[in-house]
């Protein structure tokens, strides 16, 4: 407070030790748990007209560095003050995005990123853009079931059956079948989902989507037009 009572700017760009990124007060403070009263500093900031927008030299926010280390007491202030889910820094990630990655460094990361996910989407956070990967597919790749979860529950759209059906867990394959992910979406190399679990070479996860296609083909569900768009499998059709 004497700083800024002095005239120090509280946007003034600073570069932490040993990093050749340059950052705000806001984002030291948004990244590290350990500062005692951090986040009571963060507000007072913030109450000093921080930018809680502020962009690194890596286009990284505040917020993005907050959800990133799992600081959920910085996230809180910042969402309170407007901050901005929106931002992708130069690594291609969102602050809702970063929310799915974990941090090896805070203990029950997994469950930290659930209740990131709540606090962004009471805020209005878009749960379906991530910058370069979507939110829900990062929990997949990530194996973070409770992410996974809680994302479908917040009304995220149910992507990632593909990066599931390649090495997640089976319940996560279950859990976006359940909540009617589509099976029809090619991978990056253009690969559809049943050749992706054809290849992983697990009968019980070939059947599990054979049988939900099925339903799919029986129900005329939307799903049907993707297929129609670019071609996929047909559970009618037998595996080579």
């Amino acid at each position: 407070r004497r700083l800024t009572d002095a005239g120090v700017s509280v946007n003034a760009p600073m570069r932490a030790l040993a990093d050749d990124e340059f950052l705000t007060l806001l984002h030291v403070l948004s990244c590290r748990t350990c500062i005692p009263n951090g986040t009571r500093v963060l507000a007072e900031l913030l109450n000093r007209r921080a930018n809680p927008d502020a962009r690194s030299s890596l286009g990284a926010t505040p917020l993005i560095f907050a959800c990133l280390h799992k600081n959920v007491g910085a996230v809180q202030v910042l969402l309170d003050s407007n901050a901005s889910a929106w931002p992708v820094d130069d690594h291609g990630r969102n602050a809702v995005r970063c929310a799915m990655i974990p941090d090896p460094g805070v203990p029950n990361s997994e469950e930290v990123a659930v209740e990131l996910a709540e606090l962004l989407g009471a805020a209005g956070a878009p749960l379906n853009e991530g910058g370069a990967v979507a939110p829900i597919v990062e929990a997949v790749m990530q194996h973070n079931v409770l992410a996974l979860r809680a994302l479908i529950r917040l009304g995220a759209t149910p992507d990632g059956l593909n990066e599931a059906v390649l090495n997640a867990p089976v319940t996560m394959i279950s859990d976006l079948i359940e909540a009617e992910a589509n099976p029809f979406i090619r991978d990056a190399t253009g690969k559809t989902v049943m050749e992706v679990a054809l290849a992983r070479g697990e009968d019980n996860i070939t059947t599990m989507l054979r049988d939900y296609i099925g339903d799919l083909e029986r129900g005329g569900h939307p799903h049907l037009k993707t297929r129609n768009q670019q071609g996929g499998f047909s559970s009618t059709v037998d595996e080579p």
